[in-house]
């Protein structure tokens, strides 16, 4: 949850942050470095420098901020937190 409130604000403030839990544990999923999705600094080739981000993002590696992919669906346990006003879309 940490993480998730963190990264928030690097979206827009519209956002709501949610608890989910997996409904099928047992589904394909992937973990992998949020951190890792981003733009390579100005002035710098930028096929190798996303391929190499891409290799690490699907190998697991450098996981700083936890991200999980799966196929499984989604319940929602609570809502942790709403954008301003409780603005719900």
């Amino acid at each position: 949850m940490e993480h998730a409130n963190q990264y928030k604000g690097n979206f827009t403030p519209w956002n709501s942050l949610y608890e989910v839990e997996l409904v099928t544990p047992e589904a394909p999923s992937h973990r992998a470095g949020f951190n890792l999705v981003e733009f390579p600094p100005p002035h710098v080739e930028f096929v190798p420098v996303v391929m190499t981000l891409a290799r690490k993002y699907w190998q697991g590696m450098e996981v700083q901020v936890a991200e999980l992919i799966t196929k499984s669906p989604l319940r929602v346990k609570a809502l942790v937190s709403s954008g301003p006003a409780g603005y719900q879309p």
